[in-house]
């Protein structure tokens, strides 16, 4: 029997029971619990995300059409277009504007649910429900794509029949819900019919009965829910119900005496369109009701403000003091404000828009329309809105996803390995700790153990590639500077650099032009960067790849991490097939022969490798012994970027082998990050990067090479080490590693490169430093 059979069968004999909804914990569904919302297994759970509103629900807001309703919208494209016409551009608004992709990069980012605003004539046709009506359709093959990404569903009723206000949001007709009774209770059937067609499904996160309501006394807002309830709980008596607010942005609530039901959520908003101000006192007042109540608080959409008050509002609403569930963020995308407003009210992901489409949205929010607007500037602007508006062409504002992701330092755990009984297997023992230079960043040792090679940022903001001496007076001699003369372009990020085991090459990441300067593409990243190797002997560049610049109409590309093998044969890199801001995106792995037979040298017989459940995201770090395997950091089992483990990769064989398994095995689940491996010139352990102690104290750790036993090397996070005092106290991130291929006797030596001051959040420090670290070998 399948599951969705029992869940039907249970929802039948238990829907009359008042016990059952005692019983939160019998829930399989997410659920209430109290003033927390639970999962289906009783733990707590955090909803935070976007709303997907510009889809199933138009706003002129989103479409930047002004405070245009779906009505005022549709109707002005009608005029343009003709009947026929419009009706195609509908139905290619709802193909498009949402689709998997999007789902995609919603769990690339860390976030779990979506929340999903429908008109309700997107379920009827001719006012009545009708199964055959598109909306259905729509949302089943969301449900099916939030399921495979592990992303949750509010599914929430946007505009009832006439409307719930007199707000272009609510889209309303002459008579509104409140001042008919027919239109009241085909709000309440509505409700029956989604609750029955999806009430086991367990992706499905609750409902979210009416938004922004503004009824005439509270007191009809309650009888309208009780109705609903009463309605939902006959079909199903899982899910969750979120009841909002009166009022503008559903904030009063003065006139809800108790809960409605034993399973629900008060929804709330927050927007503060013209001030500053925000609302910590309202929060407390919502706090003090939810404790009064026990019910859940959850706040259903906030944005439209400066990244100074986003990132507060995520401050307060991850205070537990104020028992707030989640979040979702206003809107996943939209065409953005011009001018002033563009700075004041800040959104995620820009639709950019066109001269065409500035024409054409210009008409569609005006009071009275604009003159005749040309048949071919009307067919282009909406064309370009429909291409703008996929997810592969979005442009991310990332001060703003940096203070939508500041959600990860409250109260985020790594999740432990496994004990390990036997730390003496590692064969090293540090015994010491050395600056190298105060300015340094991304390091590679050259092949006869004699400098090392880094990048470094100078006055201009620009990474260069310099080498150190090791074996005199530490002389640093910058390889890029003069970049005119080696052939490489000017004004550009250049870094990452990984000597040839012939020291006669040096390969590195250049940046390349491309189309949005809010990439702050730099060598860390790798996005539009193209790989070059410098002849060291005749200083002379050579282009190895040349990316996507992501330009209109095309994907965005990059390049990270390169590294040889021992026989100099291969080349080995990160490469990004499509993406957008930052390291997020679709990652691959490329190996490809380096051919210095000819002039250039040129890589031949590419082979692209994607191992592991959940390709998402791979940075390339080094050969094993015989060339045959390689390691690297990828997030193999999670579809979140943000927890990374170290694996290798036997190219012949196709075996892949974990190393690290600090990352959850859910996506919901707590999780590590873990990279920048490097094998010692024997093998016999491995140095990376890890979280294990902490999120905010990454470390640099020791492992044997099938990764069962680790060891701490660096503590430049714990108050009163060495270590500590060592970079001023600061909070440090250590990184890209090496070690020496030519090691002194019964010694190994590694540099390190440790971002002093650092700020995970914004990725930036005030300081990049290199250390060498010496260890002494011993047989285990």
């Amino acid at each position: 029997m399948t599951r969705s059979i029992c869940l039907a069968i249970i929802a039948t004999l238990l829907a009359a029971s008042p016990s059952f909804a005692d019983d939160p914990v019998a829930n399989p569904m997410i659920h209430a619990k109290g003033t927390r919302i639970v999962d289906g297994s009783g733990e707590p759970i955090q909803l935070r995300g976007f709303i997907l509103e510009g889809w199933l629900m138009w706003n002129g807001t989103l479409w930047g059409a002004g405070l245009s309703s779906e009505t005022k919208l549709s109707e002005r494209i009608e005029g343009l277009v003709g009947e026929k016409e419009a009706a195609r551009f509908r139905k290619a608004v709802y193909d498009t504007f949402v689709t998997e992709r999007d789902i995609e990069m919603i769990a690339e980012l860390g976030f779990n649910v979506v929340r999903v605003p429908f008109n309700h004539t997107v379920l009827e046709k001719d006012g009545q429900i009708d199964a055959s009506a598109p909306g259905w359709g729509y949302l089943d093959r969301l449900l099916t794509w939030c399921e495979e990404h592990r992303v949750y569903v509010v599914l929430g009723l946007h505009a009832v029949p006439g409307g719930q206000s007199g707000l272009f949001v609510a889209d309303p007709d002459s008579k509104h819900v409140w001042k008919s009774e027919e239109k009241l209770q085909r709000t309440v059937d509505l409700w029956r019919a989604i609750a029955a067609r999806y009430r086991d499904r367990e992706v499905v996160a609750g409902y979210d009965l009416v938004n922004e309501p503004e009824p005439p006394k509270g007191q009809d807002l309650v009888d309208l829910y009780r109705r609903i309830v009463n309605a939902i709980r006959g079909v199903d008596p899982y899910h969750l119900v979120f009841l909002e607010g009166g009022g503008p942005a559903s904030s009063d609530f003065s006139f809800y005496g108790g809960p409605i039901d034993a399973n629900q959520a008060y929804s709330f908003h927050t927007y503060n369109l013209f001030s500053n101000a925000t609302g910590e006192s309202h929060l407390e007042e919502l706090a003090a009701m939810a404790e009064a109540h026990d019910v859940p608080l959850w706040n259903g959409e906030f944005g439209a403000h400066t990244h100074e008050w986003t990132r507060t509002q995520i401050e307060l609403f991850e205070d537990p003091r104020h028992h707030v569930n989640g979040w979702i963020f206003w809107p996943w995308k939209r065409v953005p404000e011009g001018g002033w407003a563009r700075d004041r009210f800040r959104h995620l992901m820009e639709i950019e828009s066109t001269e065409a489409w500035d024409t054409v949205r210009k008409h569609l929010a005006s009071v009275f329309g604009l003159k005749k607007i040309p048949k071919e500037v009307v067919g282009q602007g909406l064309a370009d809105f429909l291409e703008a508006s996929k997810a592969e062409n979005l442009i991310a504002d990332p001060e703003i996803l940096l203070d939508l992701q500041s959600w990860q330092g409250y109260g985020a755990e790594t999740k432990p390995h496994a004990p390990t009984a036997t730390p003496e297997r590692i064969p090293l023992k540090r015994i010491s700790i050395t600056r190298l230079t105060a300015d340094g960043g991304r390091v590679d040792w050259s092949p006869d153990g004699t400098k090392i090679a880094f990048d470094r940022k100078g006055a201009d903001d620009l990474y260069d590639v310099w080498e150190m001496r090791l074996d005199g007076d530490r002389e640093m001699v910058c390889r890029t500077c003069d970049a005119a003369r080696l052939g490489l372009p000017q004004g550009r990020q250049i870094g990452q650099p990984a000597y040839h085991p012939s020291g006669d090459w040096l390969v590195m990441q250049v940046e390349r032009d491309h189309r949005n300067d809010n990439d702050h593409p730099h060598p860390g990243v790798g996005v539009y960067h193209d790989l070059w190797v410098l002849h060291l002997a005749t200083d002379k560049a050579y282009r190895l790849t040349e990316v996507s610049d992501g330009r209109r109409g095309r994907p965005k590309g990059g390049s990270l991490h390169p590294a040889f093998s021992h026989d100099g044969e291969k080349l080995l890199w990160s490469e990004m097939e499509r993406g957008f801001p930052g390291l997020f995106g679709d990652w691959r792995m490329t190996l490809a022969t380096f051919d210095v037979s000819t002039r250039p040298p040129k890589l031949r017989d590419h082979r692209y490798l994607e191992p592991g459940r959940e390709r998402r995201w791979f940075e390339t770090h080094g050969f094993g012994p015989d060339d045959q395997w390689i390691y690297f950091a990828g997030n193999l089992m999670d579809t979140s970027v943000l927890h990374s483990d170290i694996a290798r990769l036997d190219l012949v064989t196709g075996e892949l082998m974990r190393l690290t398994r600090s990352a959850g095995p859910k996506a919901d689940e707590p999780g590590g990050y873990e990279e920048h491996a490097q094998f010692t010139p024997r093998f016999d352990a491995f140095s990376y990067l890890s979280s294990e102690a902490g999120r905010g104290r990454e470390e640099l750790w020791l492992a044997t090479p099938d990764g069962e036993t680790r060891r701490q090397v660096t503590r430049f996070n714990e108050p009163e080490s060495f270590d500590h005092e060592l970079v001023g106290g600061l909070q440090s991130m250590p990184s890209d590693n090496a070690w020496n291929p030519q090691p002194p006797a019964s010694k190994e030596q590694l540099v390190l490169y440790v971002q002093v001051d650092f700020n995970a959040l914004a990725n930036v420090s005030s300081s990049n430093e290199i250390f060498l670290i010496e260890f002494d070998r011993h047989t285990p």
